[in-house]
């Protein structure tokens, strides 16, 4: 096993470690599109990015995904961020599809009726085609969803005649 032993669980059945990641990676897809719709409605309203940020920090709305995969360009500086270097892929977005779609069926498998899910992978499936998100970061959803990047917070990505990115 590679990593830290702090991430090493023991979850007791066979098939538990991969259940257990499908409903991680549910919450991911779903906090991270939900976090990027909340900036870009703070971020619409006038608010600046980093200052709308430090408040959700350090209030209810703090989440690992806010954290370390904040949506905004130069808003996140203590750690690295994917939208820091023009979205470049730590997870792309067409890889929601897979890791959401599981989990709208291991849901499914035992009674659950995943409605957080459905309506994100709508949101995804339209941001897989979106040619701003299309081989980057998950994160750049933030842009499909119509979040705006006033000025000091621009996206550095380029996309070539090629469709690839510099980033």
């Amino acid at each position: 096993m590679l990593g830290a032993p702090s991430k090493f669980f023991y979850l007791n059945n066979l098939g538990a470690g991969l259940t257990a990641k499908i409903a991680n990676n549910y919450l991911s897809g779903t906090i991270l599109l939900a976090t990027a719709e909340a900036l870009a409605m703070g971020v619409k309203h006038g608010l600046d990015p980093s200052a709308l940020y430090s408040v959700i920090k350090h209030s209810t709305g703090q989440s690992w995904m806010c954290d370390h995969v904040m949506p905004i360009p130069n808003v996140q500086t203590e750690y690295w961020v994917p939208s820091n270097s023009g979205y470049k892929p730590g997870f792309k977005t067409q890889m929601m599809l897979k890791d959401l779609g599981l989990g709208v069926e291991g849901a499914r498998q035992v009674g659950i009726e995943p409605s957080m899910a459905v309506a994100a992978m709508k949101v995804w499936e339209s941001a897989a085609r979106d040619e701003r998100c299309m081989d980057r970061d998950g994160s750049s959803v933030y842009l499909h969803i119509g979040g705006i990047l006033p000025e000091g917070y621009e996206d550095k990505g380029k996309k070539n005649t090629d469709d690839t990115w510099d980033f």
